[in-house]
């Protein structure tokens, strides 16, 4: 059975997004900030009652 091994980082060049995995990615962040806030507002809110 053969390994599968990754270069050297070092040897690798950086990756190049397109533009649509770029708005993608910004979409996801924007989904996970959205989320905190909203579970940030949950919290305080059940600790406040």
């Amino acid at each position: 059975m053969m390994a599968c091994r990754m270069p050297p980082l070092a040897l690798l060049r950086p990756v190049r997004w397109s533009a649509g995995t770029r708005l993608g990615m910004m979409a996801l962040r924007g989904c996970l900030i959205l989320s905190a806030l909203l579970l940030l507002i949950k919290a305080i809110r059940l600790g406040s009652s």
